[in-house]
């Protein structure tokens, strides 16, 4: 659990990396051998639950930094909802390709699926640069310790700040 705590960005794009893996290993079941099907399910099944435990576990850490100033519960209610209202948007978004998925190309939903995944995974990168922990994990601690023999001599240096070790971290 200490690994989560020093770690949360790198968790939470693993969290985001196994479900992607977990929902592509269950969509590609359907292609292999019917002896390979069920291996595949379960595997796919197993990224997700990884997911499951790296995002709850990281996401405690996440929800305190964005209510710094406010209500930790305005902020996990917010979230909550959030969920409820995407998880909507999905359902009516999944009916309606549930319904169109026999017009189109398998090649079309392919390419529609890489690029949804891909937008998924550099959304939360970029979230993940948005914040900034006020707090040294050996990640940062690395990368302010080369910022600051990279400049050398100087003796006006000064240490990296949070925000701009996020943005690079």
């Amino acid at each position: 659990s200490a690994r989560f705590l020093s770690n949360v960005k790198r968790w939470r794009l693993f969290a985001d990396m196994s479900v992607d893996i977990g929902i592509t290993l269950e969509v590609t079941a359907i292609l292999l051998p019917k002896p390979f099907f069920l291996p595949c399910i379960c595997l796919g099944n197993m990224f997700k639950a990884l997911c499951g435990v790296a995002a709850g576990a990281s996401g405690g850490s996440i929800n305190l930094y964005w209510a710094k100033g406010s209500d930790i519960s305005d902020i996990n209610a917010k979230f909550g909802a959030q969920n409820t209202v995407s998880g909507a948007i999905g359902l009516v978004f999944a009916g309606l390709f549930a319904k169109s998925v026999n017009e189109v190309a398998p090649q079309s939903l392919w390419l529609m699926y890489i690029f949804l995944t891909v937008l998924h995974l550099y959304a939360n990168v970029k979230c993940m640069r948005m914040i900034s922990f006020d707090y040294v994990n050996t990640i940062r601690l690395d990368m302010i310790l080369r910022n600051y023999v990279r400049k050398g001599d100087d003796k006006s240096v000064q240490i990296s700040t949070p925000p701009e070790i996020a943005k690079s971290e």
